[in-house]
């Protein structure tokens, strides 16, 4: 897509960035130690699993559960991949 900012300097560039992001960062703790959690949703996979961004990430294993909202929602880890973990 070319646009025209006639009264912009010329030394000024511009990126238009059309990437769509969902506002979904969840905070839970793990079950059993309570340790804080931030979940960053970025993909669904399927009606119940997402790709994720979760840190502290390299603390949690395969089958490990993440508690949302004081026990109203908590999540699984299915996988663990080097660029993410599937819930």
């Amino acid at each position: 897509m070319k646009m025209s900012f006639p009264i912009l300097e010329r030394a000024i560039v511009w990126f238009l960035n059309n990437t769509k992001v969902i506002p979904a960062r969840l905070h839970g703790v793990k079950a059993g130690t309570g340790a804080h959690v931030e979940v960053l949703l970025l993909t669904r996979l399927t009606d119940k699993s997402w790709e994720c961004i979760v840190r502290p990430g390299k603390k949690l294993r395969v089958g490990a559960e993440i508690v949302f909202a004081e026990n109203l929602l908590s999540a699984t880890v299915l996988e663990c991949k080097e660029d993410g973990i599937v819930l």
